[in-house]
């Protein structure tokens, strides 16, 4: 049953050191901090893009942020980044924690990228009507 599982004792996560990563070399994790805030040199690993945050951080703010960005600046290339592992980390909403724990709400979202398409549809029109002239 669940409780008897729960009264177990909880394994701790693997050492780095302890884990097989099958055919990544040693040297490219050894080195590698793997807790909660910690950078990671992703470049180590062959990745394009040097450090990263391994994780958002929470936070109404910093997810109307993230969609703020996503909205104006990296959902510009949604369409043909997203299936590359080399341009999906800047191409990607990055929202799915926040909207996942509750820091920003699907209505949100949804209202924001309303706003923001009807925002460019109303740029492009503008546009072609002094194209006409």
């Amino acid at each position: 049953s669940f409780e008897r599982a729960m009264a177990g004792q909880i394994t701790p996560a693997p050492n780095l050191a302890d884990t097989s990563f099958a055919s990544i070399p040693s040297s490219c994790y050894q080195s590698l901090a793997v807790s909660h805030g910690v950078e990671v040199d992703w470049s180590a690993l062959g990745v394009d893009g040097g450090r990263r945050s391994r994780q958002p951080r929470g936070g109404e703010s910093e997810a109307r942020l993230s969609l703020d960005q996503f909205l104006n600046r990296s959902g510009k290339k949604y369409a043909s980044g997203l299936s590359s592992p080399l341009t999906a980390w800047h191409c990607c909403s990055r929202l799915s924690a926040y909207l996942a724990w509750g820091h920003i709400s699907l209505r949100t979202v949804v209202r924001a990228t309303a706003k923001r398409q009807a925002e460019l549809r109303a740029k492009r029109k503008s546009s072609d009507d002094h194209e006409q002239e």
